[in-house]
């Protein structure tokens, strides 16, 4: 959960700045991977970060390309560290596996899952929510599930998971 608050401190800087930043959330996993579905990344223009989707390798990539792949819009980036994966051997991972990362461009005003993670937090309630991850031209699409609208996510693949507020001890 630290992670998490790590994430919205960041963006509530960022925000405050009136810059954007790319959020980097794991959907899909396939085989081994260090982190699972559920797992973020925020990247600031200006290099700073919180939070992470691997063990540290994809992080370097997202990075490098993040910015320029989120001209256009929200995608599903595939990395595939299997033995013949394409960057398995370029980074000498010891995942194995095969990782979807969604990739979307957050600006003031324009950060939805992160406006719900604060709601979450703020309201003490869980929310389940699926991403969409196919048809492609849906890909990154949120729904918010409560009851009747899960059958909206007929014909379509997508990551649900549920948002919980941390635990007060």
């Amino acid at each position: 959960m630290r992670e998490v608050e790590q994430i919205l401190e960041l963006w509530a800087k960022t925000e405050r700045a009136g810059e954007s930043a790319v959020l980097a959330t794991v959907v899909k996993t396939s085989g081994s991977s260090y982190r699972l579905p559920g797992a973020r990344l925020l990247l600031t223009r200006t290099g700073q970060r919180a939070g992470s989707v691997s063990g540290g390798c994809l992080e370097d990539d997202l990075v490098k390309k993040a910015w320029w792949l989120t001209e256009s819009g929200r995608l599903i980036r595939r990395y595939d560290t299997t033995p013949e994966g394409k960057i398995a051997s370029g980074f000498g991972l010891g995942c194995n596996g095969i990782i979807h990362v969604l990739l979307e461009r957050i600006t003031p005003g324009r950060a939805e899952m992160l406006d719900l993670l604060r709601e979450v937090r703020a309201s003490r309630r869980p929310t389940t929510v699926a991403h969409i991850l196919q048809p492609a031209a849906r890909a990154g699409e949120r729904i918010i599930i409560n009851g009747a609208e899960s059958a909206r996510l007929d014909g379509v693949e997508a990551f649900i998971e549920t948002l919980a507020p941390p635990v007060h001890l």
